[in-house]
């Protein structure tokens, strides 16, 4: 039985062949660039809060009815903060329900983003009329349902991205993309500690400010047409799963998956190392090494997308992974704000080509038919760099923050491996089952 509103192997939701449009074009139409674009930049500022901001927001102390003051531990917030973002570890769920059902038969794309947009807005409003010290569990439940709104519009996002975006015009798109998500982590960054003790109660302002900017993006989401699909009679388990037997995606797995791991374990450490006696940054000044850090990524992934106009991706990965090898050793040689700057936008320039790279790379590896869920699983091992926080942080407590930066410069060199596998061009997408708009 077919649930209503799912699409039929073969079938297609425009009403007349003459509609369908090849994506043999060059370049993306510049309405969804905007459209994606949009969602990216709303992506970075939500996930950026939650990972900075929201640990110090629940700090904030309650009174009891008796008078006493209630304070969460940091053991509390730590588990609000795994439990609130681990929809994020489990994307690619997501994607499997957009890619199977339609939405109330409105479609597989937009109607889960602006489901998506909304629920994340009132997730994030709703937060300030509760109190953390005193209902952990409700605000845990309502960051929960925040996070998991922006892994619909995320997932549904990624998928309409790689069903309409031409195999050429993949690494620039990309480009924009990631530039986008950089530059407004950057901006809003900023913005957050200069109005966090505006508002009444502090931070408050900033949950108002993060509920707000998803409205654009819903009323602009309204204007984009929904992409209509063609599916090949092949079930969806083994329509996913098909990708793995490409010796390519293996490589793009075993590059992506160590350089992610080197650049989350030394941005991990940085915190540490900027804390050293000869340095002792400022929070200020540790605020302003970060938007060194991600305007560097906004232009790693600009450029990034420039080069990957050459021919072949090969040298685009040896020049990010080389590139993230000498800006992690060059950490060792900060001696002030200057230097750590400089270095600082080396490394944020490293990581955003790489960033770009990878998730140009797994546009390429997805499954046309199964866009959503394919892409969200390749991304899902690239996540995997979350362990380098523990690990960085283990080999810089043991061995000292110079010899750390060393050993990981090193290790990410071991990305090359995956050389032999990647392939110098992108995959020929299947004919006769077009996505479109």
């Amino acid at each position: 039985m077919t649930v209503p509103g799912e699409l039929e192997p073969g079938s297609s939701r425009l009403a007349h062949p003459a509609e369908i449009e090849t994506t043999d074009q060059k370049r993306l139409d510049r309405r969804l660039i905007v459209l994606f674009a949009m969602l990216y930049a709303v992506q970075g500022v939500v996930v950026s809060y939650f990972l900075t901001f929201n640990g110090r927001y629940m700090l904030h102390p309650s009174v009891g009815e008796d008078g006493q003051t209630i304070r969460l531990t940091m053991a509390q917030i730590g588990w609000c903060q795994t439990i609130a973002t681990l929809p994020l570890a489990l994307k690619f769920l997501f994607g499997l329900w957009a890619d199977k059902f339609s939405f109330l038969g409105y479609g597989h794309r937009r109607p889960y983003m602006l489901l998506g947009l909304l629920m994340q807005s009132l997730g994030l409003f709703c937060l300030t009329l509760v109190e953390p010290a005193k209902h952990v569990e409700a605000f845990t439940a309502l960051a929960t349902i925040a996070v998991c709104g922006l892994c619909f519009y995320d997932v549904s996002c990624d998928a309409f991205a790689v069903q309409v975006t031409p195999a050429a015009d993949r690494g620039r798109v990309q480009g924009v993309l990631q530039a986008s998500r950089f530059l407004s982590t950057a901006f809003f960054g900023v913005l957050f500690g200069i109005v966090w003790n505006l508002s009444a109660i502090p931070g408050q302002g900033v949950l108002w400010l993060c509920g707000l900017l998803p409205i654009p993006a819903i009323l602009y989401t309204l204007t984009v047409a929904e992409p209509a699909h063609v599916r090949s009679a092949e079930g969806l388990r083994l329509g996913v799963f098909r990708m793995f037997r490409h010796r390519s995606l293996w490589g793009l797995l075993v590059f992506s998956v160590i350089y992610a791991i080197v650049s989350f374990g030394v941005e991990a450490v940085l915190v540490f190392w900027f804390a050293v006696p000869a340095l002792a940054f400022t929070e200020r000044a540790l605020g302003f090494q970060s938007l060194g850090r991600n305007c560097g990524r906004a232009l790693g992934a600009l450029f990034q997308g420039r080069a990957a106009m050459l021919d072949g991706k090969r040298p685009l990965v040896m020049i990010g992974l080389c590139g993230l090898s000498a800006s992690t050793i060059l950490f060792s040689t900060v001696r002030g704000h200057g230097t750590a700057m400089l270095v600082g936008i080396l490394f944020g320039i490293a990581v955003g080509w790489l960033d770009a790279l990878a998730c140009s790379l797994a546009m390429d590896e997805a499954e046309p038919d199964f866009p959503a869920t394919s892409f969200a699983l390749i991304m899902a091992f690239q996540n995997l760099g979350i362990l380098g926080s523990g690990l960085m942080s283990t080999l810089a407590s043991s061995a000292g923050f110079g010899p750390a930066f060393a050993i990981a410069a090193v290790v990410n060199l071991a990305g090359l491996l995956a050389w032999p596998l990647l392939v110098a061009h992108p995959r020929r997408s299947r004919t006769g089952e077009p996505w479109t708009v």
